[in-house]
């Protein structure tokens, strides 16, 4: 068989890095045994015929592969945001607890005996139709007996060497307004940043126009920058500037960052702290969001921090400084970070890690006269602020 040049082969894998694709733990269970894999390459078939059918792409080398030949069942368990992990440990990149790949979560037996993930986005059971090895891998393409499935979660993906959450784009990128409806303005905001101001400030613009409805959108960075490429985002709030050259930026006032400590406990530090006193205790922060400004922050004075553990919710983050497994950073534009009140937490403000709060227009479209009504109005807001 003729393998591909090592330039044709790098070529391939380095493009295929800018794919986006769901992330599977493919299953199996019978008289070969019990085995599970990571994978990224599924993709449906057909709905129509006896059965809908699926395919899976298996590396020949995986104990799966030979047991999934075997057994003639499969199942595919399309996994949510919340269970990198579960990708993580069948992947071989988390030690499994006693070398066992399963003990990382629950699971339930599906018809067929194949091993289905509780809470995973999406499951299909299948029977195993055809089978094909081309190159490295085996492509399965199984017959759905059966299909499970919760609403309530976005899925897990990976693109670039990375796991991500896809960020919903409105299809119809029309405003309400030339529809006849009520004004509608699109305004996102970086989550970590949202609670700190936009209630004031949404409410303080409805005093003055009290007939525009909002539709606040929150996510990271990317997703931001994504929902404003494809103009489903009208005007967005960012703590620096954006790589892309074709928005319209426009910086609104000072950004400060408080670690945040809890009041008493292991963790001991003064009442003034620096980036250095940090580098050595355990980081707890909101994955995919407020991460990489944290590598940007610790890393312009030359220090690496140590990430723990990262949760999706703020609210997690703060009880588990509170109990004392490390400590956050926090961003904020008021002069105590406003998510630890009420709270047996200390904030101690960073000296000389400032940073900005900018608003994001998109630079090839005409901004609606509202979406420009609340452009100046933030200006005025936050100039009378400061």
């Amino acid at each position: 068989m003729e393998t591909p040049s090592t330039k044709d082969r790098e070529k391939f894998l380095e493009g295929m890095r800018y794919t986006a694709s769901a992330v599977n733990i493919v299953t199996t269970d019978g008289s070969a045994g019990k085995a599970g894999v990571t994978v990224s390459a599924m993709t449906p078939v057909s709905a129509d015929g006896e059965k809908p059918t699926l395919l899976v792409c298996v590396h020949h080398l995986s104990p799966a592969c030979k047991a999934i030949l075997a057994n003639k069942v499969f199942g595919v368990n399309i996994l949510s945001q919340k269970q990198s992990f579960i990708a993580d440990t069948f992947a071989g990149r988390i030690k499994a607890k006693d070398n066992d790949k399963f003990s990382c979560t629950e699971w339930i037996n599906g018809k067929t005996g194949v091993p289905l993930v509780l809470n995973s986005l999406v499951s299909f059971e299948c029977q195993l139709l055809e089978n094909t090895r081309v190159g490295s891998h085996h492509i399965f393409i199984g017959g759905v007996q059966n299909t499970r499935f919760q609403k309530d979660e976005l899925p897990l993906i990976y693109s670039n060497r990375a796991y991500g959450s896809p960020a919903k784009i409105d299809i119809d990128p029309n405003h309400e307004q030339d529809k006849g409806g009520s004004p509608l303005l699109r305004i996102g905001c970086l989550t970590h940043l949202a609670a700190t101001f936009i209630p004031e400030l949404v409410a303080c613009f409805l005093q003055e126009n009290p007939d525009i409805n909002f539709s606040l959108l929150e996510g990271n960075q990317d997703q931001l920058l994504l929902l404003l490429g494809t103009q489903t985002c009208d005007i967005a709030f960012l703590n620096k500037p954006p790589p892309n050259t074709k928005l319209n930026e426009y910086t609104l006032t000072r950004l400060n960052h408080y670690a945040v400590l809890p009041s008493e406990g292991v963790i001991s530090i003064s009442d003034s702290v620096t980036l250095e006193k940090l580098k050595d205790l355990p980081l707890l922060h909101l994955e995919n969001s407020i991460y990489p400004d944290l590598i940007d922050l610790f890393g312009s004075v030359g220090i690496t921090p140590k990430p723990k553990v990262q949760a999706a919710s703020m609210e997690m983050i703060l009880d588990m400084v509170e109990r004392g497994l490390g400590y956050t950073v926090l961003a904020t534009l008021s002069a105590h970070p406003l998510p630890i009140r009420n709270r047996n937490l200390r904030a101690l403000q960073l000296p000389d890690q400032a940073g900005k709060l900018v608003m994001v227009t998109p630079g090839d479209a005409v901004p609606s006269k509202f979406a420009m009504q609340f452009l100046e109005f933030s200006k005025n807001y936050f100039t009378t602020r400061q």
